[in-house]
Order: structure tokens, then C-alpha cells, then sequence
């Protein structure tokens, strides 16, 4: 068995999977599994792929003969690997050489940590870098319903489901919803589960590109057909995800008290978005109406519906 296990989800990722790879197989850390699963690709992801598997050992390549959309790719590579530490990898995202080595010792060092990640750098197509990302975490030595107000606070960008994961705490979730924000109510389960704790430098690097999934994030129903492969006519994502996070402290043994606390912060969270819920019924009742969906129609029908 290997220490670290990493899974690669990838979809026409051409563009930037040499990149990515490269960065991988430079790590410090040469102790890892690489499996990256092809999401029934159409361009030369795939030919990238038997490349690298052919020249490392440490590397495994599977093709879907379908799509079957992006959280159950992610998920299928949980399940493709055993190493004692899971990490899944973004095909348009760059590591620096030390971040398997040092998220690693952090985890070896603090057991009560479920998951460890970075400083992220953000940075365009022409390597400008545009942010420095500083998570604002206060998990350390917090009870469960603490550092889930913690993440739901400050951990709305998910950049941390990119982090080092202990494999038996990712085994006691759902792993990613097959749903919009299924990488949020994966993380509010971890974060019940134990702590977040962050090296403080940059070793993750995040590309920001029109083609990336987080393009979507003004569009819930086009977000939800990303995570999950299928397009509904009608569809309510966020309520899907709302519903969805009101079960994360089930079945963990929470005190009544503790779990009373955790359902105190959900409902901050739901309250915080619902804007979009609205916007979930206006497109709904609309599409029923019209047959279609459309932002400027919706917003002369709806008045200052201020969220598309």
C-alpha cells in the first residue's frame, strides 16, 4: 500500500494536463499513487495520459466509454485507490515541488486533522498571478459545531477539497454529492470529523480560465449539469444542496446539544443563500410557463431578482 494515493478527474483537459502532470511528478514526496480516470474525453487527453502512464509506474490511466458527469468521476477515483492519504487533483491546477511532503508531515504530526492544505496562488493563462488565498481558518482544538461554522465562514471558495485527506475520515462521507455544492457538503462532513490545518505558504496553484467549472457559478442549473452529466429542464440545485447539508450531522454520534449547534449554523447558511433559492422557483416557474429559461425575461417578470 502506498502512503498517498492521487486522483486525476479529467474531461478534454488537453490544454493544460501536460502542465499539471509535470508539477506532479515532481514532488519531494515520491511516495504516491496517480489514477486518473478519462471522462470519455474527445480531444488528445487521452493520448496524454498512455504517454505518462507508459513512462512512470507510479501512474494508472482508466477511460469511461461515457461521461458520467464530474462528482461521480470524482468520486470513482476514492474508490480506484487505498492509500492511507487521498488527494484529488485538478487537470488545470499546478503543485509546487514540496506540497505532498509537507501536507504529509503536517497530517503525520496533528491526528486529530482530517485534512491538510496550502497557501493558493491564483494565477491566469499568462502565469500572471492575480491573488495570494490565505485560508482564514480557526479549526485547531474547536468542537465539531465550532469548525463547522468555520467552514461554512470562510470555506465558501472549497479550494480544501483539493487538500491531503485522511482516507478513513473520506470514508465516513457521502464523498462528493452527485449535485451542485456537493464539494461544500463534503467538506461541512469533514470539518464535523476533525480539523482543517493549513501550511502557510503558497504550494498550490490555481489556474482561473474561462473554460473551468467555477465559470458556472452565476448559472446553478448549468453548475448542477456539470456535476452530475445530465440536463433537466427543470431543476432546483440549490435546494438539492440545501437539503442535502441539513444531513451532514447524522450518523456521526453527536451529542443532541452538539448537534442542536451544528443546525444553528445550517440555518445561517441557508439563509445566506437564499437568493439563490428564489432564483431556483423564478426559473422553474418560468420554464413552465415558456418553455425556456431567460435572465432578462425572468428579471421583467420578477422585478430586481438580483442574482441570474
Amino acid at each position: 500500500m502506498v502512503s498517498i494515493s492521487l486522483g486525476l478527474p479529467v474531461y478534454n483537459g488537453e490544454d493544460y494536463l501536460h502542465a499539471c502532470l509535470d508539477t506532479i511528478l515532481a514532488q519531494t514526496e515520491g511516495d504516491f499513487e496517480l489514477v486518473i480516470a478519462d471522462n470519455a474525453s474527445t480531444d488528445g487527453t487521452g493520448q496524454i495520459c498512455r504517454e505518462y502512464a507508459a513512462r512512470d509506474p507510479r501512474i494508472r490511466t482508466i477511460t469511461h466509454p461515457e461521461n458520467i458527469g464530474a462528482a461521480n468521476n470524482f468520486n470513482f477515483l476514492f474508490h480506484e485507490t487505498n492509500g492511507e492519504y487521498f488527494k484529488w487533483c485538478a487537470h488545470d491546477d499546478l503543485l509546487e515541488p514540496t506540497f505532498l511532503e509537507k501536507t504529509l508531515v503536517r497530517l503525520q504530526q496533528d491526528h486529530s486533522a482530517v485534512l491538510c492544505h496550502s497557501y493558493t496562488t491564483i494565477f491566469n493563462d499568462n502565469f500572471d498571478i492575480e491573488e495570494l488565498f490565505r485560508p482564514e481558518f480557526h479549526m485547531e482544538g474547536a468542537d465539531p459545531a465550532a469548525r463547522l461554522w468555520d467552514m461554512i465562514l470562510h470555506g465558501q471558495r472549497c479550494y480544501e477539497v483539493f487538500g491531503l485527506i485522511r482516507r478513513d475520515a473520506l470514508a465516513q462521507t457521502n464523498l462528493i454529492g452527485n449535485h451542485k455544492g456537493g464539494d461544500n457538503v463534503l467538506l461541512f462532513r469533514l470539518a464535523l470529523l476533525g480539523a482543517f490545518v493549513i501550511v502557510p505558504e503558497p504550494l498550490f496553484r490555481l489556474r482561473r480560465h474561462a473554460k473551468q467549472s467555477t465559470a458556472l457559478l452565476k448559472n446553478s442549473q448549468a453548475y448542477q449539469e456539470w456535476f452530475t452529466g445530465r440536463a433537466r429542464k427543470i431543476s432546483f440545485p440549490d435546494w438539492r444542496l440545501t437539503r442535502e447539508a441539513w444531513k451532514v450531522p447524522a450518523g456521526i454520534g453527536l451529542s443532541l446539544e452538539m448537534r442542536l449547534r451544528c443546525y444553528r449554523a445550517l440555518v445561517f447558511e441557508t439563509w445566506s443563500r437564499r437568493a439563490r433559492l428564489r432564483q431556483n422557483l423564478r426559473v422553474a416557474v418560468e420554464t413552465l410557463v415558456f418553455g425556456s429559461s431567460d435572465p432578462v425575461r425572468r428579471r421583467r417578470l420578477f422585478g430586481a431578482g438580483k442574482k441570474p
